[in-house]
């Protein structure tokens, strides 16, 4: 059963990250950000975790798209790996698609641990350069606790941008920030 309902899940993020944008928000846009990038040690986003699930669990690893760390083209595949990672309650993985050292499970846990369901809607996103590197920023929208939260934010990702003598950790996209706005 949770099988089918993670595929479900898998396919409709698949969806809503082919859509344009996310709905906007009825809050008002001055609102305060909640940012989790890599200076605040925060993190977030997903689809209907599974709460049944022990956390570490392998049940549901099969599931992950662990070649997606290394995706140096599209990183909305980045950006589902970590979707399915934080459904799966598997925090540990979804930490890996972040920058090294920037977040960890135990503060994922906390940020995502608050919420009954949650789920991440991605828009479509912008790819640019600067100084060897490439970011990557989408607007993303948060629905939780049955749809009764709803956050509007962004998501950016970095990657080197080919550089003579980079690491393959280095030219693989992660997350460096991810910000909801309250």
């Amino acid at each position: 059963m949770r099988t089918i309902l993670l595929a479900t899940m898998l396919l409709s993020l698949a969806a809503c990250q082919n859509s344009a944008e996310p709905e906007p928000s009825d809050a008002p846009s001055e609102q305060p950000s909640q940012s989790l990038s890599s200076q605040d040690g925060a993190v977030a986003v997903p689809v209907a975790r599974q709460t049944s699930q022990p956390a570490g669990s392998d049940e549901g690893a099969d599931l992950l798209d662990r070649a997606a760390l290394q995706e140096r083209d599209k990183p909305e595949r980045v950006a589902r790996y970590f979707t399915s990672a934080l459904m799966l309650g598997d925090y540990k993985a979804a930490a890996q698609a972040w920058q090294e050292d920037q977040r960890d499970a135990a503060s994922l846990r906390k940020l995502f641990g608050q919420y009954d369901d949650f789920g991440l809607q991605f828009g479509e996103g912008e790819t640019e350069g600067a100084a060897g590197s490439l970011y990557y920023t989408a607007p993303v929208t948060l629905i939780a606790n049955h749809g009764q939260v709803k956050r509007t934010g962004t998501i950016t990702m970095r990657r080197v941008n080919d550089v003579p003598g980079a690491t393959p950790e280095q030219l693989a996209w992660r997350i460096t920030k991810f910000e909801l706005n309250d």
